[in-house]
């Protein structure tokens, strides 16, 4: 019986990409259009952005808080993720880990 596996050297007749059980080792110049299924073998730890700081909104207790001070507080992400509270083109949910966004870093 013969198996059936991808091919390991590409073949002149292949017209299509074909799959492969090898990692990539060198970088894509784009990011992949369908995420991976398979976790990481280390976690990723994230990054806030340590410039945001909530924007000028309609309360003004509300207006100046940085990801450092929400801290763990998820109130913070749905009290700020308007708008009105926009700063720095981004939202907190945008700037800050604990609310979902920030800059990743591995």
């Amino acid at each position: 019986a013969s198996s059936q596996r991808p091919s390991q050297v590409p073949t002149s007749s292949s017209s299509a990409p074909s799959l492969s059980i090898q990692p990539s080792f060198r970088p894509s110049a784009s990011p992949s259009s369908k995420p991976s299924n398979i976790p990481s073998n280390e976690p990723t730890e994230c990054a806030d952005d340590p410039d945001w700081k909530s924007g000028n909104g309609s309360n003004a207790i509300f207006s100046g808080l940085s990801c450092e001070t929400i801290g763990d507080s998820t109130f913070w992400c749905e009290a700020l993720d308007r708008e009105e509270y926009k700063n720095f083109g981004k939202l907190v949910s945008q700037a800050c880990c604990t609310c979902g966004g920030s800059k990743l870093s591995s």
